[in-house]
């Protein structure tokens, strides 16, 4: 199920409420008192955890082909993110003013397919104004315990519909995106019986062993072998080009360009994940699927 947009708002503070609106408040107080330990337990609010939460962003960016993607947590008065991918992505935001914000209200995916026409978020400074953000899709993050304590979302400055894949790609990412915020904590918390073995430590090495077997033996044959044939015959044709005509060199061209660029990002998606397991298997195996990892790839437009 898919959320439609509503920005989040602070529950009501009347002293003159029913009772059983009291009741609920105190128990919603609670529960956001919950959810906020947990933020703090992780131990990465205000900290730029560097390359292992950032590359989830990256990988969400270029799996749905936005421009901006963020690893967010949200606390009391702010959203702040330890995982961040584009030129114009923030480190953090005021909470009133964040679209993590709202989407942390049910486990469910939060969309807004276009925010300039959204009378809940037109008037936000970055949507009537730079970077004129229009689409969001944020898939919450929980922490095991029932806390929702932030968001993995791809922003576009172009309206947009979040379509199935999309939204399979973010909740396959967000898995990983759990594992790393709350890798620190699950470090601290953890407590192996004497002489006996880290269960959970070995849990995840067979889980990082069973990553780079994949990512080896699928990458090998699924992608890289087509994309270097395609690349030869390219490269055989171009050394042909001058019995081509302008159309044909203009097509050889375009071709040669799309397979390097698909064999750049395919590069660097296997470098990435080879060097963090984080429950992302099933979103590897779409993306090494050629005929849709090519079709997440923006255009290249020349200038």
């Amino acid at each position: 199920m898919v959320r439609k947009s509503q920005r989040a708002r602070a529950p009501s503070t009347d002293c003159g409420a029913a009772a059983d609106g009291g009741v609920a408040r105190t128990a919603g107080e609670a529960a956001e008192a919950r959810r906020l330990a947990a933020v703090r337990s992780t131990g990465l609010v205000g900290v730029e955890a560097g390359e292992r939460i950032d590359r989830i962003a990256r990988q969400a960016a270029l799996m749905t082909g936005a421009p901006l993607a963020l690893v967010s947590l949200v606390d009391e008065e702010r959203q702040w993110n330890p995982g961040v991918y584009g030129a114009d992505a923030p480190r953090e935001a005021p909470r009133s003013l964040s679209m993590c914000s709202a989407a942390i209200a049910t486990p469910d995916p939060f969309v807004i397919p276009d925010a300039s026409k959204d009378p809940d978020w037109a008037d936000m400074p970055g949507i009537a104004t730079d970077p004129n953000v229009r689409f969001y899709a944020g898939q919450p993050i929980d922490d095991g315990d029932g806390n929702l304590i932030g968001v993995l979302c791809v922003i576009d400055t172009v309206a947009r519909q979040a379509d199935a894949e999309l939204l399979r790609t973010l909740s396959d990412l967000a898995v990983w995106a759990r594992h790393e915020l709350l890798a620190d904590r699950t470090a601290l918390e953890r407590d192996p019986p004497p002489g006996g073995a880290d269960q959970e430590a070995l849990d995840r090495l067979e889980e990082l062993e069973r990553l780079q077997s994949l990512v080896v033996s699928t990458t090998a044959h699924e992608l890289r072998t087509p994309l270097t044939v395609l690349r030869v015959h390219a490269e055989l044709l171009a050394s042909a080009a001058t019995v081509l005509g302008p159309e044909e060199r203009e097509s050889l061209e375009a071709i040669t360009r799309a397979v390097a660029r698909l064999q750049d990002v395919s590069e660097d998606l296997v470098s990435d994940l080879r060097s963090s397991a984080g429950g992302a298997e099933e979103a590897l195996k779409r993306w090494l699927r050629l005929e849709e990892g090519s079709r997440r790839i923006r255009p290249i437009v020349d200038d």
